[in-house]
């Protein structure tokens, strides 16, 4: 019963002489063009689209988290912050502190040179920790009001690009189902290999250590090192329910060609 259902009918006129004379009548009426002209227009409206959505979602959030910064920054190195010099973090503490060393070191080696005996480094020191600590503390309130207002536009520029993430979505799927099957299971095996593979686990590190300093969290060492052994098996598990659910579906032979340059 099902055998049959999978087969077409057969008409009483061949498909075969049907869209040949279908294809016939739209060169005879010059729509052939047209229908060309229109697939030109919406590969164009999609292309721009697309990278009106990316630089909206990524260029501009970066550059205006560049200016508010700065400005912040100005404003706040103008004020006076030196009774709230002791609100630092371990991260803060350790690099006023090696900074001061080596500003001391300098000076000691300095003086060394100079066959000065005068080694008296108290006021040098302690006006540069009250700059540092000034510094860190303008640093902090910037990069914290920086922040919250980026995510505030982020989420904003997200809900009003809707539609273009539509268009981006249909345009990454149409990039990646024009590519062959090889190439697609090349793309599949490099992306995997720098994301959840052996050598992975440095560059988690290091994201997660630039992030959380950008967002100005002071996380344990131990606490980020958990985060990365989970996180990459995580990610693994929905890359592979990904190529169960979707892909194995649009293209089962580059699934099949995966796998085997997978063994």
């Amino acid at each position: 019963m099902n055998s049959k259902k999978s087969f077409e009918k057969l008409g009483f006129i061949p498909r075969s002489i049907y869209r040949t004379t279908l294809r016939f009548f739209q060169q005879l009426l010059n729509s052939s063009n047209l229908i060309l002209l229109e697939e030109f227009r919406f590969s164009r409206y999609q292309t721009i689209a697309s990278i009106k959505c990316v630089v909206n979602l990524i260029i501009f959030p970066y550059v205006l988290y560049l200016i508010l910064y700065f400005l912040f920054l100005l404003f706040f190195s103008q004020m006076d912050w030196s009774e709230q010099s002791h609100q630092l973090n371990t991260n803060q503490k350790q690099h006023n502190y090696r900074k001061i060393q080596n500003q001391k070191d300098q000076k000691l080696f300095d003086l060394f040179i100079l066959n000065s005996p005068d080694l008296n480094l108290d006021p040098f020191l302690y006006k540069k920790i009250i700059q540092t600590n000034q510094k860190q503390i303008h640093i902090k309130i910037s990069q914290v009001i920086t922040n919250f207002c980026i995510v505030l536009i982020f989420c904003y520029l997200v809900i009003r690009s809707s539609p273009q993430l539509i268009i981006l979505k249909s345009f990454c799927l149409e990039f990646f189902s024009n590519l062959s099957d090889p190439k697609k299971a090349f793309l599949l095996i490099l992306s995997t290999d720098l994301l959840v593979g052996f050598h992975s686990s440095q560059v988690w590190k290091l994201g997660f250590e630039t992030f959380f300093h950008f967002v100005n969290i002071n996380l344990n060492q131990d606490l980020i090192l958990l985060i990365i052994s989970f996180f990459p098996v995580f990610l693994d598990t929905i890359f592979k329910y990904w190529i169960f659910r979707f892909l194995n579906k649009i293209s089962p032979s580059t699934v099949a060609i995966y796998h085997n340059m997978i063994e």
